[in-house]
């Protein structure tokens, strides 16, 4: 009986295993790498200016303060310095 069984039992298991060890040979990551292409923006509005420093950053802020502007731009191109 206990012999009977145990070849009832066998084929299953090793049915499971099968199925269920897909994943084992199966590799589920997925990783795409582009390279970076920067599209610079040549439309720049009356509204926009462009800082490399700090002098020319600070110059920028106080040209929106002295304007008593409420929107604008700054665009920050190679500036070394830190910006918090």
């Amino acid at each position: 009986m206990k012999k009977h069984l145990f070849m009832k039992i066998v084929p299953w298991c090793l049915l499971f295993l099968l199925l269920t060890g897909c994943h084992l040979a199966v590799d589920d990551e997925y990783v795409s790498v582009k390279p970076h292409t920067e599209k610079v923006s040549e439309e720049v509005s009356a509204n926009t200016l462009i800082a490399e420093n700090s002098l020319s950053l600070k110059n920028s802020i106080l040209s929106f303060v002295g304007n008593a502007m409420e929107h604008g731009v700054i665009r920050i191109y190679d500036y070394t310095g830190d910006l918090e």
